[in-house]
């Protein structure tokens, strides 16, 4: 047993599904506070620190939130998932209009997912935080346009960075990636787990369900 809980800073369903694969204990709590922007572009910014930075605004939001109810010892993880092909930043489409515009772009060539993730440790006043960033390269095949809207009316992009989910109907549009599978479905398991680790110095047995 985990000797203080789980949170996860998170809404978003493929994380949640990802750690319960894992067997991991936990509970959610998604900030109320808005989330930081991504930028469009990402300018002179490498995709891993813009990630960290709006993973790490996620973890300190929820810690504030958990102090203000009483909680004063907890573990927070929150991640943070984005598309960048060349200088362009893609986050969640605001609309269809957005996503097929946004796959269009992706069409036949290869794009970096990053993810960032911050695991924030609360002990009273104190806390310890630290994040790391994953990257994958993943490219698309070549989309027809009758494909593209096929696919924006299935609803599956648009709650999704880059306005695809590789774990649903959009593995048709992947031709192939290099790199951690789960980073691009919103999480990458392993580092998450062992930053984890690294963080509440218990190992990661102790957060799972043992049935």
């Amino acid at each position: 047993m985990p000797m203080i809980p789980l949170y996860l800073a998170s809404r978003s369903p493929r994380r949640k599904d990802l750690l319960s694969q894992a067997s991991i204990r936990f509970q959610v709590h998604v900030p109320a506070e808005p989330e930081l922007a991504a930028p469009k572009n990402r300018r002179k910014e490498q995709p891993g620190q813009i990630v960290r930075r709006i993973s790490d605004a996620k973890a300190e939001a929820c810690a504030a939130e958990l102090r203000a109810s009483g909680c004063t010892e907890a573990l927070i993880l929150a991640a943070d998932t984005l598309v960048f092909l060349k200088e362009k930043v893609l986050s969640k489409p605001a609309d269809e209009t957005e996503a097929c515009l946004m796959l269009k772009r992706l069409s036949g060539n290869w794009h970096t997912v990053a993810t960032g993730v911050t695991v924030l440790a609360m002990n009273g006043k104190k806390s310890t935080k630290k994040s790391i960033h994953v990257t994958t390269r993943v490219k698309f095949f070549p989309l027809a346009k009758d494909w593209i809207h096929w696919y924006v009316k299935t609803g599956e992009p648009m709650d999704k960075a880059g306005a695809y989910g590789a774990q649903g109907y959009g593995a048709a549009l992947v031709e192939k990636f290099a790199g951690s599978y789960t980073n691009v479905v919103g999480l990458p398991l392993g580092e998450t787990l062992s930053l984890l680790e690294k963080i509440s110095g218990h190992s990661r047995s102790a957060f799972q369900e043992h049935k």
